[in-house]
Parts: C-alpha cells; sequence; structure tokens
C-alpha cells in the first residue's frame, strides 16, 4: 500500500513537471537547469545512547572490561576499564568536502524545483577521550603483560581508525528566485531528503601471548559502527551570477538538521592453544544505539547551466 502511494505521488510529480515545462516552453522561459556544485559541510552532534545491552558489563567476555576484568590475574600497574566508554556514545562529527549535482526544473520564472545528489569524504570520528581511553589501556595492557613473565612474548596488533566515512544524500529543494534590477539573482531555498553513511571509525586490537610453540593465546576486541538511513531537512539562501546566457555561478549557505542513527557493536574473540589460559566466552552483538540529532551548515559554490 506505501509502495503505491509513492508511485502515485511520482506520477503526479511527474505529470505536474511535463506541465510546468510546456508552460516555460511557452513563455521563452528556459526550462531545465543543470548545476556541478562542490561544498564543505561541518556540523555539530547531539547524540545519547539508547538500548545499551543489559549483558554488557555481566558476562566473562574479555580480560578488558566487565566482570572478565575482575576474573584475569593482571600484574601492576593493571590496565584502565573500557566499561564507559563501551557503554556510552562516542561518535563525533567531523567536518568535510562533498561534491554533487542538481537538476532543476524551472515551473514559473520565480519557482523552481531541484533534485539533488552529494557525496562526500564526511567522516564521523571516535571522539577524543574515548579514543584515549582505549590508547591508554592498550599501553598499560602491554607494560603489564610484560611484568608477568617478559619471556611470553606479548604481541599488540592494532587495526583501529579513530575517523572515516563516506557520504551520500540525495532528496528535493524548492527554490523562489527574487528577480532583481541587476543581473545577480538571490534565491530561497527549502528542501530535504535521505542521507547514508559508511565506513565508519573503528577500535580493533588482538593481544597474543605464548609460553612455547605449542601453547599460545590469543584476546581480540572490536568496536564498529552501522548506519541506518537519516533523513534531513532545512534551507539556504543563495545567489545566481550568469556568466553568460546559459551559464554562471551559483553560490549558497544552508542549513540542515539532520536525524541519525548508528548501531554499536562490540565483538570479542578468545583463541587458546595448549596452556592453561583463563576462558573468556565470545560475544558479538549490538550493544547500544547512537541517537539524536545533528545540525549541518553548509557553504555550496558551483556553476549552473541552462537549456
Amino acid at each position: 500500500m506505501r509502495f503505491k502511494k509513492v508511485l502515485l505521488a511520482g506520477f503526479l510529480l511527474l505529470g505536474f513537471l511535463n506541465f510546468s515545462l510546456l508552460t516555460a516552453q511557452g513563455s521563452g522561459q528556459k526550462k531545465v537547469e543543470f548545476s556541478i556544485l562542490g561544498s564543505y559541510m561541518a556540523g555539530a552532534k547531539v547524540l545519547t545512547a539508547e538500548a545499551v545491552a543489559g549483558d554488557l558489563l555481566t558476562g566473562v567476555w574479555s580480560p578488558w572490561f566487565g566482570v572478565g576484568y575482575t576474573q584475569f590475574e593482571w600484574m601492576a600497574p593493571a590496565p584502565a576499564k573500557l566499561d564507559t566508554p563501551l557503554g556510552a556514545s562516542n561518535l563525533a562529527k567531523e567536518p568535510g568536502f562533498l561534491a554533487g549535482v542538481r537538476l532543476g526544473f524551472n515551473v514559473t520564472p520565480m519557482f523552481q524545483i531541484e533534485f539533488f545528489y552529494q557525496y562526500g569524504f564526511l567522516a564521523y570520528k571516535i571522539d577524543d577521550i574515548a579514543w584515549d581511553d582505549f590508547a591508554q589501556t592498550r599501553l598499560e595492557t602491554l607494560a603489564s603483560f610484560q611484568n608477568i613473565i617478559p619471556s611470553r612474548n606479548p604481541n599488540f596488533t592494532d587495526f583501529s581508525v579513530q575517523a572515516a566515512g563516506k557520504t551520500h544524500m540525495f532528496g528535493l529543494n524548492f527554490n523562489i528566485s527574487f528577480p532583481t534590477q541587476s543581473a545577480i539573482t538571490p534565491y530561497f531555498s527549502v528542501g530535504g531528503g535521505m542521507m547514508t553513511i559508511s565506513d565508519f571509525p573503528a577500535v580493533s586490537f588482538s593481544l597474543t601471548q605464548s609460553m612455547s610453540p605449542s601453547a599460545s593465546v590469543t584476546y581480540g576486541l572490536d568496536v564498529t559502527y552501522a548506519s541506518k538511513i537519516a533523513y534531513f531537512f532545512g534551507g539556504g539562501v543563495g545567489l545566481k551570477i550568469p556568466l553568460g546566457d546559459n551559464f554562471g555561478i551559483k553560490a549558497e549557505a544552508r542549513g540542515n538538521l539532520a536525524l541519525l542513527s548508528f548501531d554499536k557493536n562490540l565483538a570479542t574473540t578468545f583463541k587458546a592453544v595448549g596452556g592453561l589460559w583463563t576462558p573468556f566466552i565470545p560475544y558479538d552483538k549490538v550493544v547500544l544505539t547512537e541517537k539524536g540529532t545533528s545540525f549541518l551548515i553548509a557553504g555550496v559554490f558551483g556553476l549552473y547551466f541552462c537549456f
């Protein structure tokens, strides 16, 4: 039923655009505007941790947090626990550049409907406080293991990435122009759409110790993120500066309010070969959802072409 409503809305919009283009053609107005644009976007997050897993700190999952921490025989100085960063919201917004295209249909000399798509390396990062906690615990863990029996040859493997991310944004704008006596045309725009984010930052490290070629153990910890489709809406003001009859420069300042939701997944690993090692039960699940709003501010600049 929902698909039928979307399909009907699409046909109505196409019919309206077709009628508008015929009207524009009759009046001598350019019918279509194509833009190639770049933008720099920054934003602030307001995310909170929701639906925290009840068993996060109650099982013997890892030597670094929860009950497992107390059952592991550390040598002084014992590393700091990771309960706080694992059970809290850690993602922070990073500014970045985007590039995209827009396709506008002139309904009247003042009103335009515009479709857009943008792509960019718009990164998120694990905030500095949590990142420092993970780094400090890794250093303290290695120091503690070296104080137990140096001949065990403790070795850390670390593939953690603090900042990463790719963004796809697509949607629809409604633009109203305000003709002036000069060649420069100011306009006001409102719109919204959907946004997908991929390739998140991650914490991924493991520690291996061995007593002999036939007796070794590896403890692993992986914190990863996954995004659901985010929705955003907002508006902006801009200027169109013609450089000829059919092309010109477009500059715009824009703000969008994005509704974000990220799943934080925690996975631990334990692999032992020979010897008598403290056992840990593997853990792999979404431990919480980081959810909230982010206000995105962008400066947009590029070229437009009229047909």
